[in-house]
Parts: C-alpha cells; sequence; structure tokens
C-alpha cells in the first residue's frame, strides 16, 4: 500500500516530526485538516500547506492523476488504472490515442482523434474528434463542494547539512534535516524508514535512490528544487515513499537516458505531491510509473503510462 493510501484511507499519523495527514471521508462535502505539531520552521523551510481536492462523489483516495488546475495525456499515452481528475478551468486535455479511464474535467475536456475513454467523462463541455470513443458521459458533475484533505508541514530547526554521493559510489542517509542533497551519475541513495527535510534533491540521469532495505514509509520532504533524472526503487509492501515538493519549478520524472545509454531505466513508483509546480511523468520502456500523483497541472508524456498504486 503506498503512502497515500495510508493517508487516505486510514489517516494514520505518519510522519515522524512536523508532519500529520487527517482522514477524509469516502463521499459527500468533507474538509479535514491537521495542523502540524512540530518545532518551528526556517524562514526557507516552511510552513507548508498541501491541499488536496477531488469532486464531491470522490475520495482524494481515488485518482491517480490529481490536477488542481488541468492534467494534459499526451498521443499513444495510457491510464492503465485509477481515475483522472482536473479540478480546474485547464481542465483534461488527450492526444491522439490516448487511454484513460474515468475522467472528471471542470474545464472543458478536448479530446483529439481516436482517444478511447473505458470509463465515464464528467465534464459540462467536451470537444471530441473523430475516432473517440467514449464509454459513458456526464455532463451535470457535481465539482462543488470538493472532498478535501489538508495537512501542513514544518521543517524542523537546526542547520541543514549537505550530502552529496559521487558517480558510481554509494551512501546511506539517515532520516532528518538536509540542504543540498544530490546523486550523481551512478551513484546510489539509500534512504531508512523515517521522514527527511531537504531544501534541494538532485538525482542525476542513471543514478539510483533506494528504500528497499526501509521498513517503514520514507517521506522525502523538498522545499526548493528537485530534479528527479534517476531511477527510485526498492519500493514495497513494507517500504513505501512519498516525495513532497514545494518549489514552484516545473519537475520532470523519469530517467530517459537509458534508451539512448543502454540499460534499464526504471519508472517511479510510489507518491509525489507538488503543491505548486507543474509534474510530468515521462515514457520508460521498463514499464508504467505505479503511485499517486498530485499537482496544479499533471502531465503524462507521449507513449507514457501510469497505473494506480493502492
Amino acid at each position: 500500500m503506498t503512502i497515500a493510501s495510508r493517508m487516505l484511507w486510514t489517516g494514520l499519523t505518519l510522519f515522524a516530526v512536523g508532519s500529520v495527514a487527517g482522514a477524509v471521508g469516502c463521499s459527500g462535502a468533507a474538509s479535514e485538516t491537521d495542523e502540524a505539531t512540530g518545532t518551528q520552521a526556517q524562514d526557507l523551510s516552511g510552513p507548508f500547506t498541501v491541499t488536496l481536492a477531488v469532486p464531491d462523489p470522490l475520495s482524494p483516495k481515488v485518482p491517480v492523476l490529481e490536477g488542481s488546475n488541468g492534467v494534459t495525456v499526451n498521443s499513444n499515452s495510457t491510464v492503465l488504472s485509477g481515475t483522472v481528475v482536473a479540478m480546474g478551468a485547464s481542465g483534461f486535455a488527450a492526444g491522439t490515442g490516448a487511454v484513460v479511464n474515468d475522467v472528471w474535467s471542470r474545464g472543458t475536456a478536448h479530446l483529439s482523434s481516436s482517444v478511447h475513454v473505458r470509463g465515464t467523462l464528467h465534464a459540462s463541455s467536451t470537444v471530441t474528434m473523430l475516432g473517440d470513443v467514449i464509454q459513458a458521459t456526464d455532463t451535470n458533475p457535481p465539482f462543488d463542494p470538493p472532498t478535501t484533505l489538508t495537512w501542513t508541514v514544518t521543517y524542523p530547526t537546526g542547520t541543514p547539512a549537505n550530502v552529496s554521493v559521487p558517480q558510481n559510489q554509494s551512501e546511506t542517509l539517515a532520516p532528518g534535516l538536509y540542504g543540498t542533497v544530490s546523486v550523481g551519475s551512478n551513484g546510489t541513495l539509500n534512504l531508512a524508514a523515517g521522514t527527511y527535510y531537504l531544501t534541494t534533491l538532485s538525482v542525476s540521469p542513471r543514478a539510483t535512490v533506494n528504500v528497499g532495505q526501509a521498513t517503514g514509509p520514507v517521506i522525502v520532504y523538498v522545499s526548493t528544487s528537485a530534479t528527479l533524472g534517476g531511477s527510485f526503487t526498492g519500493v514495497s509492501a513494507t517500504a513505501d515513499l512519498l516525495v513532497g515538493y514545494f518549489g514552484t519549478a516545473a519537475i520532470t520524472v523519469g530517467d530517459s537516458s537509458c534508451t539512448i545509454l543502454g540499460g534499464t531505466c526504471l519508472p517511479f513508483v510510489g507518491s509525489i505531491v507538488a503543491p505548486s509546480a507543474t509534474v510530468t511523468l515521462l515514457a520508460l520502456s521498463a514499464g508504467p510509473h505505479s503511485g499517486f500523483f498530485a499537482a496544479p497541472q499533471l502531465v503524462l508524456a507521449a507513449n507514457a503510462k501510469v497505473q494506480y498504486r493502492g
């Protein structure tokens, strides 16, 4: 079960110092807010508030792609499982040959040609083209009031240390407060169970972040900037991964360099929540990205695949 699922399904307290996640009702208009109880944060480290919102009939546990503004699935991309939710004016857009399941779009849903909606398209306004197949439509979807989940992340005080993993080397990091954490090409960063509070996370192409030895959830908060160019491995039933990114610069998830240089480019498995940045999931030959992804604007790149991991 992913960290997102644990947050949204059980409302368990997942975080060590400074973060608490609250439970959410599965139907009706509901709002749950839990404030962080940790120490006061530094000026550059929050506190940061995360709010997930979905249409009234749903719960934040449901979507695989949850855009507070919009969601774009590009040509020949596939949502293997899970619901797509676009809560803002940008709405939902699908490129030629895209395949999705249930879709909720507050703004106009724009479908290019030969798009296949295998579930229900919930949108009051839809633009379609030749060859589109829509299993069912709902032209009066109940978006308001939304069901929401809110929590606050407060960084602990202290002097953050910088950590650099050189190329072809490995290092194990304990939970805690850090500044810039960088992993060079072919380097490996091992993370134990617990909460990590970072200023910057830079994972180079062909680098690895491994949580395989963790015995519980691994939560990585990044306050300023993130580069997720490598592989994230070891996620399992006992070692979950959540990345919370609070910067504003767009991030791209996935290591596409293996296609050119050889090797296996592993998909992201876990959850990413980025309240203020666009998140793009790249196409990888090794398989679909799996988990829960929430951002103002979510983009599934051409030929990419994603599935919900509950």
